[in-house]
């Protein structure tokens, strides 16, 4: 048995293909602008750690104590910054966490694009068709607006014309 909003209304769970676009758009980005910078960093740390060894291992002792110095120091900014943001989001990780171990222990099925993206899909085909009737309706209710604006234009032209008549004899 279906009921009428199925047989009318595409399956929430599939993405119409402006929408697959855009997932597909926004995976790129994740990769390009988050993953990457982030592997670059790590790539970099690895970098200044060997540097650090580097130059332990490689000069004289009274270069080396502070070019050591120097090098932690920069090494410490570098790997403490990113554990500020982690401490940040944590509290917000945490709740997350749970919410999916509550949704799991209850047995629902979880989507294949995620609760959040098929939200926001449907979030947007209500506003895509909301944007569709205003489109239609909008031209039928400004029609008479104009007309009036129209008719007062006219007559206060008309009637300001009559007084200058009046007025000049």
């Amino acid at each position: 048995m279906t009921t009428g909003n199925q047989a009318i209304s595409p399956s929430i769970d599939t993405p119409t293909s402006e929408q697959a676009v855009r997932y597909r758009q926004r995976r790129q980005f994740t990769w390009l602008f988050v993953f990457l910078p982030t592997i670059l960093a790590f790539v970099g740390v690895l970098v200044i750690v060997g540097w650090l060894a580097w130059g332990v291992l490689g000069t004289s002792e009274a270069v080396s104590a502070e070019f050591v110095s120097g090098v932690v120091d920069v090494l410490l900014i570098v790997v403490l910054l990113p554990w500020l943001l982690v401490c940040g989001l944590t509290a917000i990780g945490g709740v997350g966490l749970l919410v999916f171990l509550f949704q799991r222990q209850r047995g629902e099925d979880v989507p294949k694009y995620g609760r959040i993206q098929t939200l926001f899909w449907r979030i947007d085909r209500q506003l895509t068709q909301a944007q569709n009737r205003i489109r239609h309706t909008a031209p039928r209710l400004a029609q008479p607006v104009m007309n009036l604006n129209t008719r007062l234009t006219y007559w206060s032209r008309a009637i300001i014309n009559l007084l200058k008549l009046v007025l000049r004899r």
